[in-house]
């Protein structure tokens, strides 16, 4: 990337959106080509006012493929702009994007914006936020804005009640999307002062942020408006933040000891294996969610051979009863206490072991709707408080041709997971254990991972380059499941309870790498039936099998019990 001083008509675009060149110039704003296009770009700062990244932003000649915003290097992570003036703030104004920010520093009012988008603002920023400081939300004027205006709202009110909370009303006027340059703009067309119309235009906001809306009315969010976010790996290209990714393999190999040492590089900010060049992490707390370990005999004996700072792990034994006693943790019932757990800390990895101990005792784990409606909300638990969530499961003694499909029970848990990882034994040396990735929806799949597990200790040995299938390949059972066979034993695992919509099987399928080719193959040796629902644009088909299916077909219970959909416990 090559960076020159602004030239003259991109100094006079942004002096006459109203940003000052008093302000360009002590923020250091150029201009910069990365071979193909021009940029604008704003550099991102820390807290001691080194620049770490550039924000790129499109000029306004930019050519129609060319993108809105970048981030260079690639893969930078979401920071407030900018951050190094906040510490002696007395009001701040939340801004939705760095130029409105440069706007109000150009009137010397206090602001600062996410660097990648309304939607993603961190709780762990408001440690940057003075004590009593009063913040003005100051977002745009459409659904996004609104949207993150509640987010903001609400982590603040949690986190830091000290803050004072006011919202910037901008004129409806100004348009749907009407933004703070559009309140500079408008000011200095018609002669009024932009400072004293902005003070006019702060109000509180009310204890609840609600909608005015009649329950049910849709939310919707242009892609236009929304500003790619980089994923945030807590382990590079196998655990990331604001996410859910299991981790798969047969008892007794040592997924608690490893989930135990990922820890353990968490709270000292340590790199893990294959973190290479990612940046260096700043120590966070681990929440642990254990129904199997003992605390005092298991988990602190092994974290007493680990480079751990044992005064960032904490184990959740329980909730109270409405009798004030104690009672088993429940992710259907109860993840409100998660919540409220992990205030007042800087959680950055929470730990299910093992994610079925804690479902209830009443969820079906093998009906896929059912597994879905209690993971979906921890997926959204995990994003709202940037914290990655990793589940682990235990594959039954099944076993089948292809890794990935060895910790498949109900599909929903693979499906809400953005990354699978499983463990398997070293082909060679007994006492390592190797760490595959066999899903990965956010980067490639990266190399395995070794580590040593002997008397009672444990080792990383790093990456290597042994494959998954070579991993569980000396546990096959000798079953020969086909491409074909493998999707006749889906449609009869997410069909046999209730018929669903075609177009959520096809997706299904889609996640676990079955063709659409080989679907409809099984679709049509099984009989599998298509049944329109509805008329018009309201209409959809759904997928249901034959009317005779009943257990009593020995090819179709076959396929059943053997599936690879129903491999863990």
């Amino acid at each position: 990337m090559e960076y020159q001083e602004l030239p003259v008509h991109i100094r006079q675009y942004l002096n006459e959106r109203c940003v000052k060149d008093k302000v360009l110039d002590a923020l250091n704003v150029k201009w910069a080509f990365d071979g193909s296009y021009n940029w604008i770009a704003f550099p991102v700062f820390n807290i001691d006012g080194k620049v770490v990244y550039h924000k790129l932003k499109a000029p306004p000649d930019a050519l129609l493929e060319q993108s809105k915003y970048k981030t260079w290097p690639v893969g930078s992570y979401a920071t407030l702009y900018p951050l190094f003036h906040l510490s002696e703030a007395k009001r701040v104004y939340l801004c939705e994007g760095e130029p409105d920010a440069l706007v109000m520093l150009s009137y010397s009012l206090e602001a600062v914006s996410s660097t990648h988008g309304v939607g993603t603002f961190k709780e762990e920023w408001l440690d940057e936020f003075p004590k009593n400081i009063e913040v003005v939300i100051s977002f745009d004027l459409d659904d996004a804005g609104k949207k993150g205006e509640g987010k903001v709202v609400e982590m603040i009110r949690r986190k830091r009640p000290d803050i004072i909370l006011k919202r910037l009303n901008l004129p409806e006027h100004l348009g749907k999307g009407g933004d703070i340059t559009n309140l500079a703009e408008y000011c200095k067309r018609y002669g009024q002062n932009f400072v004293e119309t902005v003070v006019n235009l702060i109000e509180d906001i009310q204890e609840t942020h609600e909608s005015k809306e009649p329950e049910g009315t849709p939310i919707l969010s242009c892609l236009a408006n929304i500003e790619p976010e980089e994923v945030r790996w807590l382990w590079k290209s196998r655990i990331p933040r604001g996410k859910i990714t299991i981790f798969d393999g047969d008892p007794g190999l040592g997924k608690s000891w490893c989930s135990l040492a990922v820890a353990s590089a968490i709270t000292k900010g340590l790199p893990l294996p294959g973190d290479g060049n990612l940046e260096i992490r700043k120590p966070g707390d681990v929440l642990l969610l254990t129904a199997e370990d003992g605390l005092a005999d298991t988990i602190s004996n092994r974290l007493a051979g680990m480079d751990v700072d044992q005064n960032r792990i904490f184990a959740l034994e329980g909730v109270r009863d409405e009798k004030g006693g104690e009672r088993q943790y429940s992710l259907t019932d109860d993840l409100q206490s998660i919540e409220q757990a992990l205030d007042n800390k800087e959680f950055a990895l929470i730990i299910i072991d093992p994610l079925n101990a804690y479902l209830g005792a009443s969820l079906d784990t093998h009906r896929d709707a059912a597994l879905r409606s209690v993971l979906m909300p921890v997926a959204r638990l995990a994003e709202r408080r940037d914290v990655a969530v990793l589940c682990i499961r235990h594959l039954t003694k099944s076993s089948k041709d292809k890794a990935i499909y060895r910790g498949l029970g109900s599909i929903g848990g693979t499906a809400a997971a953005r990354v699978v990882l499983m463990m398997g034994e070293h082909p060679h040396e007994k006492d390592q254990r190797i760490v595959s990735c066999i899903k990965n929806n956010l980067a490639p799949h990266p190399l395995s991972v070794a580590f040593e597990l002997k008397e009672s200790t444990f080792k990383w040995i790093g990456e290597t380059d042994i494959v998954p299938d070579v991993v569980m390949g000396d546990q096959k059972t000798g079953g020969d499941f086909s491409a074909l066979d493998d999707a006749k034993s889906f449609l009869l695992e997410v069909l046999w309870e209730d018929s669903l919509s075609a177009k959520e099987v096809y997706e299904q399928a889609k996640e676990l790498s079955i063709s659409k080719r080989t679907l409809d193959r099984a679709r049509t040796e099984l009989g599998v039936r298509s049944v329109k629902i509805g008329s018009g644009k309201e209409g959809y088909w759904k997928l249901e099998l034959p009317k005779d299916a009943n257990s009593t077909n020995e090819d179709w219970q076959s396929l059943k019990e053997n599936s690879p959909f129903s491999s863990y416990e």
